[in-house]
């Protein structure tokens, strides 16, 4: 596309403000409207469309303020006064009938009022403002004034609202989702969470700047459709020329001191407060303050308020000033980097001004970059370091950068080098694990994993025989065990090493993030959170900490979201999000995914299948975890409940074994879901036995997670025998979502109606509907069967309430909601025989089938009702 329409898209957020101020103005008691907002905020097209929207025929008179007419007496009036005798222009009277005669002369009481419309209304001269008033107090029009917040107010326009005769309306930036939908508008499509959070960040939800910065986006190509999904580059690049000069022209009011000042916050990024004042004067930054241009942090330190300004600043500085400012800025600091993104800001200005900087905080952006799939800046920085004793660590990073690109085959090469006899330990260890996440990406035979573990461990007997990381290579170990099915997986080991204060950070760190993943499959998500939280804290500047940070983040994230502490979650992902918008190509995803997850389990299916669909395009480049099996798993179930089958049938085939890399517990995950979606979607008799067998091989290999989800997903087609054992297996759990399934899964194995209910409003308070519907269906179904109409029908009350709230398809031809009894088509029709009388036989002859398939109809159908007689099923009829 090369260019993007506006019109549709100018009141996208704007909808119930417009309404609310076209009622206003239709009122006759309303005598004037500011609309108060930042530059490009919308007010125009808000303005533009209200005075659309009036009656018909209504005159309107525009008129603006302006800064070169502030001191000319009725200057905004200039147009309205052309042909006045020049001795008249001056004089009140005259100027005001001239007015009143372009209104239309004098108007009929109430909503005949003409509308003046007043743009620039921050720039009105004295005298226009007094005409004004005298307009509005006569009643002769009504205003419409659009304004900016700074610089201040007119006097006068400022008193009128203070009377109330105006009433001020301050119109305010975009909502994240409302930037959502209007880079959807104008894309024309889906967009990833990516691109929504870089253009909310550098845009600040301003309507205009969103519109030029989507369209140097897609002029440029850095924002791209790939698979029917726009979404942005890994990094951002220098703003356009175009964009540039438009904000550019917005700094103008800045004089030289303050623009000076700017520039070096803009080039050096957050500034520590005394290395601010040091180069720039207190009283610049106070003004700069006090304007809103710059602002401070809860450390003190200085940076430019505006994201697009820094950029546009940047961009348009000269090269030779740009350079002298960065070396300034560098020379000014001192004291080592207080975190992760310090050594980037570092090494950034270091790359760009020809500085030599420590080899220390090189390896450690590099390393930092890589984990955040910014292999460009990566290399650039690796290639900076001069140290001949970091060579073999540098092959490690450039190896990683390998391997964001896709190239595995390379990235296993620069291991093998890396690795060649006598390495250090600390190379040993993050050469190997590199080597383990190459060959879990690339699906590699598991005789592989094991020998990369054999060789470190060896190595480490032969070059450091009874240190402390000879034994920390159970690590490795460990790391191999999550990937396949026949390892043994050590947690009492890994502990010793995560509490062992005298063992290599790095180590501890693995450590943890192991026992972390082991907690998910353990059904401890919670416990796997705080594992990672924990983690996080040893997280220092070096490059062998740096390393596990975006892993740490990520799995914190993936136990939230197993957990159900969606708010946590999401509030965790923004946070680091607004670090650095410009480097969030990893956490983007998990946006997502954490959006689609919240969506499924709220019974929003349409939603969740646009998100989780967007979280499969994300992860594939970006799969720190290698959840994408599960993550697909979930899509296609998401589909399937959207009712869009043909979806759900192409992510099954990502969930094979055979296609399916990373680790036992998302490829075990995504199997289920696969399972189930094709149970649904070919009606297959096999489908529960095969979830029951995968919940058998999951309990084998200690994954107790994996083993609840397969049952419920067998209870969810129908399965009633399975809620004894659900309930055991969820009884040690500790997430909030495993809390909830246990209450239902309980009080279904005790066929207790009262607790199901309340299972239910436990679920349906924590917005979990299709769980919720399936405790309401399990109770009526119960209370049905002890012949009490009256609670079942209290029951059906319940489930019908809780399923008018699903969004989406109620069902397919073959597909129900989770957790509602609902039987397909033929069904139905076997059960309406059944009541009638009829035998397996003649129902086979009556549809042209095999008396087997009518057999294994009624075992689905006995299993959904939780009987086992065919003269049960009239109890269910009604409730069908």
């Amino acid at each position: 596309m090369s260019d993007i329409p506006d019109g549709p898209h100018l009141l996208i957020g704007r909808e119930a403000q417009h309404a609310r101020l076209v009622e206003e103005l239709d009122d006759s008691s309303t005598s004037g409207i500011l609309l108060l907002g930042e530059a490009g905020i919308g007010k125009t097209a808000l303005a533009a469309a209200v005075t659309a929207g009036l009656r018909p025929g209504l005159r309107v008179l525009r008129i603006r303020g302006s800064a070169i007419l502030r001191e000319v007496p009725f200057g905004a009036f200039s147009a309205v006064l052309s042909g006045l005798p020049p001795e008249d222009t001056v004089q009140f009277v005259a100027v005001l009938r001239r007015v009143v005669q372009a209104l239309g002369g004098i108007p009929q009481a109430g909503n005949d009022l003409p509308l003046l419309v007043v743009d620039d209304a921050h720039d009105l001269d004295a005298s226009s403002v007094t005409l004004i008033a005298q307009l509005l107090g006569m009643r002769r029009a009504r205003a419409l004034f659009l304004a900016r917040p700074a610089p201040a107010l007119p006097q006068g326009l400022a008193e009128l609202v203070a009377d109330g005769l105006v009433g001020c309306v301050p119109v305010e930036p975009l909502t994240f989702e409302q930037v959502e939908a209007l880079c959807a508008g104008l894309l024309g499509g889906p967009v990833s969470a990516g691109l929504v959070h870089a253009v909310d960040h550098m845009t600040r939800g301003n309507p205009l700047f969103v519109r030029l910065f989507v369209h140097d986006g897609v002029t440029r190509r850095f924002i791209t459709e790939t698979a029917g999904v726009w979404q942005v580059a890994r990094e951002l690049p220098p703003l356009g020329v175009h964009l540039t000069d438009i904000v550019c022209a917005a700094l103008g009011p800045l004089d030289p001191a303050q623009r000076g000042a700017m520039e070096l916050l803009a080039v050096g990024g957050r500034l520590p407060g005394d290395q601010a004042r040091q180069h720039v004067g207190h009283g610049v930054l106070q003004r700069l303050l006090g304007d809103g241009w710059i602002r401070t942090g809860d450390d003190g330190a200085f940076e430019v308020e505006h994201p697009l300004h820094a950029e546009a600043l940047r961009v348009s500085i000269p090269t030779a000033r740009r350079v002298m400012l960065q070396r300034r800025i560098l020379a000014g600091a001192t004291a080592p980097p207080g975190d992760l993104e310090e050594i980037h800001r570092r090494a950034t200005l270091a790359l760009e001004a020809g500085v030599v900087l420590d080899d220390g905080i090189l390896l450690a952006a590099a390393t930092s970059a890589n984990r955040s799939s910014d292999s460009g800046f990566a290399v650039r920085a690796i290639r900076a370091i001069r140290s001949p004793g970091l060579r073999r660590r540098c092959l490690v990073e450039l190896a990683w950068a390998r391997v964001n690109d896709g190239l595995l085959d390379e990235a296993l090469d620069l291991i093998a080098d890396a690795l060649e006899s006598p390495a250090p330990p600390d190379v040993l260890r993050a050469g190997t694990l590199l080597a383990l996440e190459v060959r879990m990406r690339g699906r590699e035979h598991v005789d592989a994993m094991r020998g990369d573990v054999d060789r470190w461990e060896q190595s480490l007997r032969d070059t450091a025989p009874g240190t402390l990381d000879a034994r920390v290579a159970v690590v490795g170990r460990s790391i191999t065990a999550l990937a396949l099915d026949d390892a043994s997986f050590d947690a009492v080991a890994l502990r010793a090493v995560a509490d062992d204060g005298a063992a290599p950070q790095p180590a501890r760190l693995a450590a943890l993030l192991a026992l972390a993943v082991f907690s998910v499959g353990a059904g401890r998500p919670g416990d796997a959170a705080r594992l990672a939280r924990r983690a996080l804290g040893f997280v220092g500047t070096d490059a062998d900490t740096a390393a596990y940070h975006s892993h740490a983040l990520s799995l914190e994230l993936f136990a939230l979201a197993v957990a159900g502490e969606w708010d946590t979650a999401r509030a965790t992902a923004d946070a680091r999000l607004r670090q650095d918008a410009r480097r969030t190509h990893f956490v983007a995803g998990w946006l997502d995914l954490l959006d689609g997850v919240r969506a499924l389990r709220e019974g929003r299916f349409p939603i969740a299948q646009a998100r989780l669909r967007l979280a499969v395009q994300a992860l594939r480049t970006t799969d720190h975890l290698h959840v994408l099996p599960w993550v697909s798993g979930l899509a296609a179930y998401a589909a399937l409940l959207a009712g869009d089958q043909r979806q759900a049938a192409l992510l099954v085939e990502e969930c094979t074994p055979e296609a399916s890399g990373g680790t036992l517990l998302t490829r075990m995950l995504g199997r289920v879901y696969a399972v189930a979606v094709t149970a649904a979607l070919e009606a297959d008799l096999e489908g529960i036995p095969l979830l029951v067998r995968l919940a058998d091989d999951a309990e084998a290999a200690g994954l107790p997670l994996v083993a609840v989800t397969a049952l419920d997903q067998a209870l969810v087609l129908g399965d009633r025998t399975v809620f004894a054992r659900l309930a055991a297996l969820t009884a040690s759990c500790d997430g909030r979502e495993q809390a909830l399934l246990h209450a239902f899964a309980a009080a279904g194995a005790d066929s207790d109606a009262e607790r199901l209910l309340a299972a239910g409003e436990s679920a349906l308070a924590a917005g979990y509907r299709p769980l919720a519907a399936g405790c309401f269906e399990r109770a009526r179904e119960l209370y049905e069967k002890r012949r009490e109409p009256a609670a079942a029908r209290r029951a059906q009350k319940k489930l019908t309430s809780v399923s008018v709230g699903f969004e989406g398809p109620a069902t397919t031809e073959t597909v129900r909601l989770p957790g509602a009894v609902r039987l397909t088509p033929r069904e139905i029709a076997v059960v309406s025989l059944v009541l009638q009388g009829l035998s397996n036989r003649e129902i086979a002859d009556r549809h042209g089938t095999s008396v087997r398939t009518v057999e294994g109809h009624l075992y689905r159908i006995f299993m959904k009702f939780g009987v086992n007689r065919r003269e049960d099923l009239h109890l269910f009829v009604q409730g069908t």
